[in-house]
């Protein structure tokens, strides 16, 4: 399971990469709810992130707007376990992340939307644990999204908007070609299908084995039965004839 994990990892940094030139070192922006999380499952952050992301760096960033949130939690909240541990998550904000300032009157959610709505220019990675604000992210291409799944860590494949953008991109790139261009582009796609045609041509075929004829119908005849048989059916013998005895003699006797 973790070997499906990474290669999926994988192939999605992959793609960004290409599509969007997301490369390392890489950008992950905190929300409140993906911090608490982390906190209270005790996910060693650092050392995931570090696998999933294949062995490249990385920097922690959060918004204002998340740790404002994360106060207006602490202050209503009358459980002491759970104050703990919003204590924890921003305190982790302020210590292990980069601070990204924003508008003041921004909400947590419409502040992460902000820094990535036009295209995510700074390719960041977005980990949260709240589903509004994931489903409003897929709708906006080439925006990574992490998230937890039972203190496992996933980097969810790309989403239907980044896909349809990566293929916009392809085509327009294919029809800003000039002429000499587009006529380069067909003749190397000629050669490549003349060339693979030659190789299924050189492959040797594989000979059919014979099929096995039927048996000669005549030689499965059943022989018949030599001996006679009298009409009371008994066996009738058969005389051997002497030799030196002529026929005449036997006509005689």
């Amino acid at each position: 399971m973790r070997h499906g994990r990474a290669k999926a990892a994988r192939k999605t940094l992959k793609f960004y990469s290409l599509t969007s030139k997301i490369k390392a070192p890489y950008k992950v922006l905190l929300d409140a709810n993906f911090i608490v999380s982390i906190i209270r499952q005790k996910v060693p952050l650092h050392d995931r992130l570090g696998r999933l992301l294949q062995g490249e760096k990385f920097s922690l960033l959060v918004t204002r707007a998340a740790l404002r949130e994360l106060d207006s939690i602490i202050d209503v909240c009358e459980e002491k376990c759970k104050a703990d541990v919003l204590a924890a998550a921003k305190q982790f904000g302020l210590d292990e992340c980069e601070i990204l300032e924003d508008h003041a009157d921004a909400s947590a959610g419409d502040s992460i939307t902000n820094f990535v709505n036009e295209g995510n220019l700074e390719g960041y990675f977005i980990a949260t644990q709240d589903e509004q604000l994931s489903d409003a992210l897929r709708g906006m291409p080439n925006v990574p999204i992490l998230r937890l799944n039972r203190a496992v860590l996933l980097l969810e494949a790309p989403s239907a908007a980044s896909r349809r953008n990566a293929s916009s991109d392809e085509r327009s790139k294919l029809f800003g070609m000039n002429e000499e261009e587009k006529r380069l582009v067909t003749k190397v796609k000629a050669h490549q299908i003349a060339r693979a045609k030659a190789q299924e041509e050189r492959r040797p075929k594989e000979r059919l084995k014979p099929k096995a004829k039927s048996p000669n119908p005549l030689s499965c005849k059943k022989r018949k039965n030599e001996t006679k048989r009298n009409p009371d059916g008994e066996k009738k013998k058969r005389r051997r004839r002497k030799k030196g005895t002529s026929s005449v003699d036997e006509n005689e006797e």
